[in-house]
């Protein structure tokens, strides 16, 4: 055997022979550096076998991967001769690989640079004299027993994400290749079986993201039922027939024999598998999360692989202690409304998961009926329930491959578990298809097309021909929903999109389009088609008050019989709290929307009745509930009615009350959403100085190209290069009240601004002074309303919902239309002998918005739609609020004769910035703005309850100098923030007014 230095000499031999040619690239060394490896690793006593990754692209630059026995020792990623390998190593594309691989060899043909677990560990020279310290590094390389078993199920979420992710690279590529090449391989004809029978506009990226996916969820399931020794015959020997196209899925794969390209990551993936306890790890998982691990598992890994992919799927891992409620529920309600004694075990039951995720529900079901079975009449029909009742009645719906794939394993895991193991040939009806989709589609001869379009075939039959009683789960929650089904949209149309026989008129109806809406009228339609049955979901809670979804409470009231509503909030954005001011947490973990399950109930006899429960408080509270014996005696009692049916509980005398206000889209009828341009960073200044700084760091940027956050695409660059070219956009700009107190200039061009609202926005624009009443539709924390002079942003006054103002009159010029309801109008001069003006209008509706009495009476309405104005029956009343009203728009715009002297002092040295961190001293009664400079800015005479005023979500004081850190105040600024301080201050005394007054109308 030859020695170290001898393997060396022959090394450098070689390399030197290479270089000779003058040609050499990075990849004449290759066969050199294998044998390098192969012979060190023999003179060391190891055998070695070194495989060379095909097709090194961009995405996928590891060169080598190193076998010692068996198993995968490392990577290798190779430099041309001379690299500065500690500068390489820290490239984007080496971190990443440092980050996925625990043992990385780095070399440039020259020296080579260990890395394990990601961290530098030792280098050393590839040249005689260095044997000994290269003979310690290559084997420290080489004795890695293969890839770290991680310890926790989250670590193995990450690190076959990670390998999937380069697995995907793989694929990619290699379907470039085949089409350079004019082929057609096996996994080409995958793609198109996808395109044709499940995901028409399937692109290749998102295929190859699928099919990797696919490998790693089906490596992790194949070990999770081999225990023992695992390599990839044991994955084919563990594919039953009954595993719906899965057998055939890696047939076509050919998952024994992967192609080249792929195989190497394919292996390492086996080898991390290998080398991994699964069973154990998840059984730890499970008794410290109490979650179930498979579910679990893949909400982590898909998270890891690509949150966005994640976040458009709408893919959330749904809480057990929600799937047994909902799964009890539903059983509870089988034997007492449908008069089934066995409930889910009842051989009439026909359920359907639409979105079944790794089969969560389906699994949780099968459990209840099994219990309920075998408490009622033993244990010894158990196997005949599950093949004559719960293989063929159960149904279940997935469009994504990877949690179809791991739901067949979870089942079979299931049943195992149970004692009564699936044969062979046996499989639970889950079936790959979009359950959307109602099309049905050509058979094909392709072997893995004709599986899939069999597939596809049985769940349409399902989906138009069989009876559903129930319909249960967890849709996908996507507000840009990826679901466009011609056949669910029109269905959406006739029914959601309409109330009391009339078209919604919503301006933006997206929310009506969220994947979750999707799903509730498939659902409903299957019950409908039935007759009667349970339609339970777990879904975003805005639909129980939003006043988009109108309609959709109508139609769900004239479905459905029995209809409760278990609002479990957590609504992050709302800043939802318990009562007592404790967290109320969501139970989904990280989501920001409120969660709500409905449990609908349609049997012809039972009196229509709807019943809310509230479930506040933090997860721990909310978990036992949820597992607690729960019926409906505590729950109460809603009576949803015109205009909005809403699905809360409530004083129905109250609602009827609110309901004779007339809604204020009626009495100003035309209104716009704010301004939106998508980057105020540019387009907004506090002044024109300010405007034009910002405006010439754009030119600059564009000048140099640089990559800025301006989110501009390439069509808009030039037209914003035109735009800026010389001083005319300053003709373009506009006064724009960006927050309570706070306007600013805005470049009001197209080429900048996403959304410019123009029509809306118009009526700002003339010669003449207008008016403009800013109010959000829906209202997170306590509801606002301002008024304004001039354009609005979209979040002028409501920190956390999209603002919408009502102009006084339709233009800015002289005669100008008022924005006024004539009706309105002919019917107040009725009742108060003489029309009043639509600025006595205007003025009276702005002092009842500013009326606390009204705020909190209405505060639940309030929040849900655009508010509702009660009018007085006489006109001195109605006169008196106006007057009030008109102080408070005075006020507002910083126009008052009261606010020429304010009393606010502004002490300290002027010349300095606001800092980034105030201090309000209310003892003292100032603000000091910049909490390091004692010597900065002050305000004084500020009292605590005016520092603490909000409007909308914003503390309006605070609000306004924490916008301006980092800027020396200009004079005007300074007098506005001083104007603006005593307006809040008058606020509070013309709202005390209002108040005295408002008696006559409450």
């Amino acid at each position: 055997m030859p020695s170290g230095d001898q393997i060396l000499r022959a090394y450098l031999a070689c390399v030197a022979e290479r270089a000779a040619k003058g040609d050499a690239r990075e990849e004449s060394f290759y066969p050199c550096f294998a044998d390098l490896l192969r012979g060190c690793g023999a003179a060391l006593g190891r055998r070695v076998d070194v495989t060379q990754i095909p097709r090194k692209t961009e995405d996928c630059l590891l060169d080598f991967q190193v076998w010692t026995g068996d198993r995968v020792a490392g990577y290798v990623e190779a430099k041309t001769p001379g690299t500065d390998l500690a500068r390489a190593a820290q490239t984007e594309q080496l971190l990443r690989y440092r980050q996925t691989f625990p043992n990385l060899l780095l070399t440039d043909f020259r020296e080579v640079l260990l890395f394990r677990d990601g961290a530098p560990e030792t280098r050393a020279a590839i040249a005689p004299e260095a044997w000994p310290e290269l003979r310690v590094v290559l084997d420290r390389f080489f004795s890695f027993g293969g890839a770290a078993a991680p310890a926790r199920a989250g670590r193995i979420a990450q690190a076959l994400a990670a390998r999937a992710r380069i697995l995907s690279v793989c694929v990619q590529d290699l379907l470039r290749a085949e089409q350079e090449r004019g082929e057609l391989s096996r996994l080409g004809g995958l793609l198109l079986a996808f395109r044709a029978y499940l995901l028409a506009d399937l692109p290749e990226p998102e295929f190859a993201d699928l099919y990797a996916q696919t490998i790693a969820y089906g490596l992790l399931a194949a070990r999770l039922r081999e225990p023992e020794a695992f390599d990839l015959a044991a994955v084919a020997s563990n594919i039953p027939r009954g595993s719906g196209i899965l057998r055939e899925v890696f047939e076509v794969l050919s998952i024994g024999s992967p192609p080249p390209a792929i195989a190497w990551i394919v292996a390492d993936l086996v080898d991390l598998l290998a080398a991994t306890p699964i069973r154990k790890v998840f059984e730890l998982h499970f008794d410290i999360h109490r979650k179930d691990p498979i579910q679990h598992f893949y909400e982590t890994f898909l998270a890891a692989y690509d949150k966005g992919l994640r976040k458009r799927r709408g893919v959330y891992y749904t809480p057990r202690a929600v799937v047994s409620f909902m799964v009890r529920q539903v059983h509870a309600l089988l034997r007492s409304r449908f008069g089934l004694p066995d409930g889910l075990a009842d051989p009439g039951v026909v359920l359907l998961d639409p979105a079944a995720g790794t089969l969560t529900f389906l699994t949780e079901a099968f459990d209840v009926a099994l219990d309920a079975y075998k408490e009622a009449h033993g244990s010894g029909g158990r196997a005949a329930l599950v093949r004559d009742h719960l293989l063929p009645h159960f149904h279940a719906f997935e469009v994504l491959m990877a949690p179809y794939a791991i739901g067949h394993w979870k089942a079979r895991l299931f049943f195992e578990a149970c004692g009564l193991p699936l044969g062979d040939e046996q499989r639970v009806r889950l079936y790959l298809t979009n359950a959307l989709e109602m099309d049905d589609l050509a058979q094909s001869s392709f072997p893995f097309m004709a599986a899939l379009a069999q597939e596809s075939h049985e769940a349409l039959r399902i989906k138009k021909e069989t009876r559903i009683s129930v319909v249960i789960g967890n849709p996908p929650w996507s507000g840009h929903s990826e679901n466009a089904s011609p056949d669910i949209d029109d269905l959406l149309e006739k029914s959601y999109g309409r109330v009391d026989g009339e078209r919604l008129g919503e301006r933006n109806p997206k929310w009506l389009k969220d994947d979750y809406v999707k799903f509730f009228r498939f659902g409903q339609s299957k019950i409908e088609e039935n007759g009667e049955g349970i339609l339970c979901l777990v879904t975003p809670h805005g639909y129980l008050d939003s006043p988009t979804f109108r309609g959709m409470r109508q139609s769900l009231l004239e479905t459905f019989d029995e209809l409760y509503f278990l609002d479990l909030h957590g609504n992050k954005r709302k800043r939802e709290q318990c009562a007592n001011g404790g967290p109320d947490d969501n139970v989904f973990g990280d989501v920001a929307q409120g969660v709500a399950i409905a449990i609908l109930v349609k049997k012809p006899g039972l009196a229509k009745r709807v019943l809310t429960y509230d479930l506040l408080g933090n997860d721990g509270r909310k978990e036992q509930w949820l597992r607690s014996e729960v019926d409906f005696a505590g729950w109460t009692e809603a009576r949803p009615r015109r205009p909005g049916y809403l699905f809360k509980s409530g004083d129905d005398r109250l609602a009827e009350e609110y309901a004779r206000g007339t809604p204020l889209q009626e009495i100003f009828p035309l209104r716009s959403v704010g301004v939106l341009t998508a980057r105020d960073e540019v387009t907004i200044g506090f002044d024109l100085a300010d405007l034009e700084e910002r405006i010439e760091k754009l030119r600059k940027g564009l000048r140099n190209e640089k990559d800025e956050p301006w989110r501009l695409d390439a069509a808009r660059v030039e037209r914003v290069r035109r735009l800026i070219a010389d001083g005319g956009w300053r003709n373009e700009v506009k006064e724009i009240l960006y927050r309570p107190f706070d306007r600013r200039v805005i470049l009001y061009a197209d080429a900048l601004v996403d959304r410019p609202r123009r029509k809306g926005m118009e009526p700002f624009f003339g010669e003449l002074p207008n008016l403009g009443l800013v109010v959000p539709r829906q209202a997170r924390e306590r509801p606002a309303a301002f008024v304004t002079d001039c354009m609005i942003a979209h979040k002028a006054v409501s920190a956390y919902d999209i603002n919408s103002v009502f102009p006084l009159y339709r233009a800015g010029y002289l005669f100008a239309e008022a924005n006024v309801s004539q009706s309105l109008l002919r019917s107040l001069g009725e009742s108060y002998g003489a029309e009043p003006s639509a600025e006595a209008i205007f003025f009276y509706v702005y002092a009842v918005l500013h009326s606390p009495s009204y705020r909190r009476k209405y505060a639940s309405f309030l929040r849900a739609g655009f508010p509702r104005i009660p009018f007085p029956p006489d006109a001195g009343l109605f006169a008196r609020l106006g007057t009030l009203g008109a102080k408070l728009v005075d006020l507002h715009l910083l126009r008052s004769e009261r606010l020429r002297e304010p009393r606010v002092r502004c002490t300290g040295d002027g010349s300095a910035a606001v800092g980034r961190r105030r201090r309000w001293e209310p003892a003292e009664r100032r603000v000091v703005l910049d909490d390091v400079n004692e010597e900065g800015l002050c305000f004084e005479g500020i009292e605590p309850v005016v520092w603490e005023h909000r409007i909308g979500g914003y503390q309006v004081l605070e609000r306004w100098l924490a916008a301006r850190a980092g800027r020396r105040l200009s004079l005007r600024e300074i007098e506005n923030f001083r104007r603006a301080v005593a307006a809040v201050g008058f606020t509070l005394e013309v709202e005390l007014q209002i108040e005295r007054v408002w008696g006559g109308i409450a």
